[in-house]
């Protein structure tokens, strides 16, 4: 089984950007309904907020943490836009396209299955995007309505051509 985790609140868009302080709560809250899922491995991607989002059940568990580019989130151009929705909901139309500077959703596609290939059941702590890319191969309608209503954080699961979404 496959966990999709988005990360928790963040401070800011950059990669750099640490979680808030309600993103640390939810870290530590959401934590023990992950040890119930047997999570065996988790990778991360390598913005800092997706990584803090998994420390308080990596450090509970013992599990080392890696990081993933393959899980970084959907880069929709070469800078920040102010019409990032329009380019977003273009992108999940047509997934084929990418704005200049950015990566089309098949892009994302590619680089996501590096981490999809499960050996034992593995968390991979992700953005919405990204999810949003992934879970649309599984059966989920892929729009801009559906990416903004994936909360920080949200559980999802994958497994046999299908998703299922997870309390917390």
């Amino acid at each position: 089984m496959i966990y999709l985790l988005r990360h928790c609140d963040k401070t800011a868009e950059a990669a750099e950007a640490p979680l808030s302080n309600t993103g640390f709560k939810q870290a530590k809250a959401i934590a023990p309904t992950l040890a119930t899922l047997g999570i065996k491995h988790i990778i991360s991607s390598p913005y800092l907020r997706a990584q803090q989002s998994a420390l308080p059940f990596a450090h509970a568990a013992g599990i080392r943490m890696e990081t993933s580019d393959a899980l970084a989130e959907w880069r929709l151009a070469g800078e920040m836009r102010a019409d990032w929705k329009a380019v977003l909901a273009h992108g999940l139309a047509n997934p084929s396209v990418a704005a200049k500077g950015g990566e089309s959703a098949n892009d994302v596609w590619a680089r996501a299955q590096a981490v999809l290939q499960p050996t034992e059941p593995r968390l991979l702590v992700t953005h919405g995007g990204w999810l949003t890319v992934v879970l649309g191969r599984f059966g989920r309608p892929r729009s801009l309505e559906r990416l903004l209503a994936i909360k920080s954080p949200d559980l999802f699961s994958i497994s046999s051509e299908r998703w299922q979404a997870h309390e917390l």
